[in-house]
């Protein structure tokens, strides 16, 4: 589990968020991560 590239993911994704405004997308891309991470 490399913790710091999931929390570089969340980060970049929450970054992405802000830019663009678009909650939903935040919270698809925060599952799909959390999903791969424990995957």
């Amino acid at each position: 589990m490399d913790v710091l590239r999931l929390i570089s993911a969340v980060q970049q994704s929450l970054h992405i968020a802000k830019q663009n405004t678009l909650s939903d997308r935040t919270v698809d891309l925060f599952a799909s991560v959390s999903i791969s991470w424990r995957g």
